[in-house]
C-alpha cells in the first residue's frame, strides 16, 4: 500500500521535528544512580551501603560503612546528579553550530559535517534530584527507609537518511527510511518506600549474615512523548512525486498541553505509576581462599506509568499533500489534518528494568590482639566488579550489558578517593573519579562518570557530575 503525494519543500518540516527532539534530548533522562556510584563506575550492588543503597540494592539500606552505627541517615534537597551522553554532541560543536549563529548559512562542507558526525548516533540524558531521603536503623525490626527524588531522562538516535533529507532534501529516484529515528523523554517524581532487614548466618567462620530489602516506589508523573511503532519511509521518483510507506506513532502525556502551550509545573501529576526494586547480598569471609567479599543481586525499577492528563496517541503516515510551505492556507491545512491524526487515549509507559550482579572486595586493618569480624575493622581499600544487564529497551533503557568496576580508598575515615570504569553499554567506555569526605555527622560526596569532560570541557560529548551532602545521627 501506498500513497502519492507531492512536496516541495520537506526539508523544513523535517528540521522542525529533529530541533524538536534536539530539545527534548537536552531536557530529559534516563538512569538514577547515586554520586558515589557515578564515582566508581556505577557499581553499586555490592558496594554501596546505607544511603546509596536506594535504587542500587535495597538490601544494603540497611548496611553501613565499617565502624559506624548509627541510627539515623537524613539529607534535604542536597543530593543532585546529572549525565550526559552524546557520540558527537560536545560543547565545542554546540558552540559552532548552535550559538551565536543568527540568520547563518551552512555551506556544503558544514552540513556534511554535521550529517556525519550525528548520523546513526544515539544521544542520552540523565538528571536526577534528591529532595528528601530518611533512614532508621531499628535495632531489632529492620531498617526502615524513605527517599523523594525528581527523575529526568531521554534518547534521541537520528538515522543518517533523516539527517540528509535535513540538510540537503529529498533527491529523486531515491528512498529513505526513517524507521530508525527514535526519541523518548520522561519527567518523573518518585517516592522510594524501603525496607531491608537480615538473616542472621548460622555458620559465621565462613558466611556472614545474609541481607534481604525491597522497595515499593509510587510514581507521579509529569511528563512524556516517545516515538512506537515506527516503520515511516518514503520515494522520490523522477518528477518529484512522492510516495510514503508506513506510519509512525507518537505519544504524550503531560501536566502541560501538548499544544504549544507554555510550561507551567503543576502539583497535580499527569500521570501515576508504581515500580518495585528487590535486592539480596551475602558476605563470604573466605571465599576460595581469597579472603572477604561481599555479593549482590538486584532487580530495579520493575514498573509502569499510566499517562492520563492531556495525553493523546498521534498518527503519521503521510497521508498530505503540500506544494508551498510559504502559504498560510497550506499551513492551516497541514495543521487541521495533522490534529485530526491525534486521538485521545491513556499512556503506558514502562521503566528501564535492569538486574544487576555484582562483588565487592575489602581489605581491612588488622589489629593485634583484637578479635573483631571484619566488617567491625577499619577498611583500607575497596575494589569492586558488577555486571549490569537491562531488559528492556524502552523508557530509554538498553539491552546493551554493562560490566563496570570501581576501587575505593579510605584515609584514616576522613578521605575516600574513588575510580571507577564502565566497558561495553552505550558509552562503550568511561573513566570515572570522586572523593568522598567524612566528618562522622555530615558525608559529603563529590564526583564525575566521565573524566575526560573534566580536562577536555569542551570536546567531551561524555558530560556527568554529582554532589550529595547527607547527615548522620548516632
Amino acid at each position: 500500500m501506498h500513497i502519492l503525494i507531492k512536496f516541495s519543500n520537506i526539508r523544513l518540516v523535517c528540521f522542525v521535528g529533529v530541533f524538536i527532539l534536539f530539545i527534548y534530548s537536552e531536557c530529559f533522562c534516563q538512569y538514577l544512580y547515586g554520586v558515589r556510584s557515578y564515582s566508581m563506575g556505577r557499581t553499586g550492588v555490592s558496594n554501596m551501603w546505607s544511603y546509596d543503597a536506594f535504587n542500587n540494592n535495597p538490601a544494603n539500606v540497611g548496611r553501613q560503612k565499617p565502624t559506624f552505627k548509627a541510627r539515623f541517615y537524613f539529607n534535604l534537597g542536597t543530593g543532585f546528579g546529572y549525565s550526559f551522553y552524546g557520540d558527537y554532541f560536545s560543547n565545542s560543536f554546540y558552540t559552532q553550530y548552535f550559538v551565536d549563529n543568527k540568520g547563518r548559512v551552512l555551506n556544503d562542507w558544514e552540513k556534511w559535517d554535521i550529517v556525519n558526525k550525528a548520523s546513526d548516533n544515539s544521544t542520552h540524558f540523565v538528571l536526577t534530584w534528591n529532595l528528601l531521603t530518611f533512614i532508621y536503623n531499628s535495632p531489632k525490626a529492620g531498617t526502615f527507609g524513605i527517599s523523594i527524588d525528581d527523575r529526568f531522562w531521554g534518547n534521541l538516535f537520528t538515522p543518517r537518511d533523516f539527517m540528509e533529507l535535513i540538510f540537503f532534501g529529498n533527491d529523486k529516484n531515491r528512498t529513505y527510511n526513517l524507521s530508525a529515528l527514535d526519541y523518548s523523554g520522561t519527567w518523573v517524581k518518585q517516592i522510594n518506600l524501603t525496607y531491608s532487614n537480615k538473616i542472621k548466618s548460622p555458620d559465621r567462620r565462613r558466611y556472614g549474615d545474609i541481607y534481604y530489602g525491597f522497595s515499593i516506589k509510587p510514581l507521579f508523573g509529569t511528563f512524556h512523548s516517545a516515538i512506537e511503532n515506527n516503520n515511516f519511509s518514503f520515494y522520490t521518483d523522477d518528477t518529484n512525486r512522492i510516495y510514503t510507506y508506513g506510519k509512525m506513532n507518537i505519544v504524550y502525556g503531560g501536566v502541560f498541553s501538548s499544544r504549544g502551550e507554555k510550561f507551567r509545573y503543576s502539583f497535580e501529576p499527569a500521570g501515576i505509576g508504581i515500580a518495585a526494586d528487590i535486592g539480596f547480598s551475602m558476605k563470604v569471609l573466605n571465599f576460595m581462599k581469597l579472603g572477604t567479599f561481599d555479593f549482590g543481586l538486584s532487580l530495579i525499577d520493575a514498573g509502569y506509568i499510566n499517562w492520563y492528563k492531556n495525553s493523546n496517541k498521534y498518527l503519521y503516515d503521510g497521508g498530505f499533500i503540500l506544494t508551498d510551505i510559504t502559504k498560510e492556507g497550506q499551513i492551516d491545512s497541514l495543521e487541521s489534518l495533522l490534529n485530526s491524526k491525534r486521538t485521545s487515549a491513556n499512556v503506558i509507559s514502562y521503566l528501564p528494568t535492569t538486574v544487576r550482579f555484582g562483588f565487592n572486595y575489602r581489605i581491612c586493618l588488622e589489629e593485634p590482639n583484637r578479635k573483631r569480624d571484619a566488617s567491625e575493622r577499619l577498611e583500607l581499600i575497596n575494589f569492586s566488579l558488577e555486571y549490569i544487564q537491562g531488559l528492556t529497551n524502552k523508557g530509554g533503557g538498553t539491552t546493551k550489558p554493562i560490566l563496570a568496576v570501581g576501587a575505593e580508598v579510605n584515609i584514616g575515615k576522613k578521605f575516600s578517593p574513588r575510580i571507577g570504569a564502565t566497558f561495553f553499554g552505550r558509552e562503550k567506555f568511561t573513566l570515572s573519579a570522586g572523593l568522598g569526605i567524612d566528618t562522622g555527622p555530615v558525608i559529603i560526596d563529590i564526583g564525575t562518570f566521565n573524566i575526560q569532560s573534566i580536562y577536555q570541557p569542551t570536546t567531551s560529548a561524555k558530560v556527568s557530575g554529582g554532589i550529595s551532602i547527607k547527615f548522620r545521627v548516632y
